[in-house]
């Protein structure tokens, strides 16, 4: 009984089903911005992002939880005044109504700056924030929680070591055979997976509540109503596509408000 991979294939799986408070793009830069200020120690008056120009193309359209905005200005901004530093992908989950009108401000007077980098990288998400002669730049790349640089005052304080870097997720052993996986899924208690029946109860609400009201494009919702109305047929795979389709218009946007 080869118990030793277990752990690795647990947080394999894992890394997979982290919980995340709206589209990852966004998170990635708020993350950023967040841990700057921690460092900075204080309110920043002026932000500069920087970002690759896939994180620039998935991010740009869609909504930032709790702003009722788009961009990813409004995401370092929020990030920066309201963000949770330790919270990774729920970066977001500390936000109120006088953090956001905060950084409202700061895109309203122009202090918050994006621009997209000359990089090879899928996801480079490089945020510093500035107060009182001081700044903090923090770099998140390769994975949408991934630190790779800290720098202080033109100092830096923070490096991840190349080895680590675009990779910081484990790979299986070489020598995993299907044997292996095949007596991890038979043997292991259920209780070590439970993340995963928290994972589904998590999709299920959201799935509901995308279904529940005018969340982002509707495509979920559009497809239900095809279905009641005829114009398409029902069955599994119909509810399969709406339902994760609901729950991605939940999850990207907020609902809309009444004229």
């Amino acid at each position: 009984m080869r118990t030793d991979l277990w752990e690795l294939f647990i947080n394999t799986v894992k890394a997979e089903v982290i919980p995340a408070l709206g589209c990852t793009e966004p998170v990635a830069v708020g993350l950023a911005a967040a841990i700057a200020r921690s460092k900075l120690q204080a309110l920043p008056e002026s932000i500069q992002v920087e970002v690759s120009p896939n994180l620039m193309k998935n991010g740009m359209g869609v909504k930032v939880p709790g702003t009722g905005m788009t961009g990813l200005a409004i995401a370092a901004a929020v990030g920066a005044i309201g963000g949770d530093a330790t919270a990774g992908l729920e970066v977001f989950h500390s936000l109120n109504d006088a953090k956001v009108t905060t950084a409202k401000q700061l895109l309203e007077t122009g202090k918050v700056k994006v621009t997209v980098a000359d990089t090879q990288r899928v996801l480079l998400a490089k945020v510093a924030v500035f107060a009182q002669q001081r700044w903090v730049q923090v770099t998140i790349a390769d994975e949408h929680t991934n630190v790779v640089a800290v720098e202080e005052n033109g100092v830096t304080t923070f490096m991840q070591q190349p080895a680590v870097a675009g990779n910081p997720i484990a790979k299986l052993p070489s020598h995993t055979t299907v044997q292996d996986i095949y007596q991890f899924i038979t043997e292991v208690p259920v209780a070590r997976l439970a993340f995963i029946e928290q994972a589904k109860q998590l999709n299920e609400a959201l799935s509901q509540e995308g279904l529940s009201a005018d969340y982002g494009l509707q495509v979920g919702a559009t497809l239900q109503r095809h279905v009641a109305r005829g114009l398409i047929s029902g069955g599994l795979l119909t509810d399969v596509i709406s339902r994760s389709a609901a729950a991605s218009d939940a999850r990207m946007g907020e609902p809309c408000c009444p004229p």
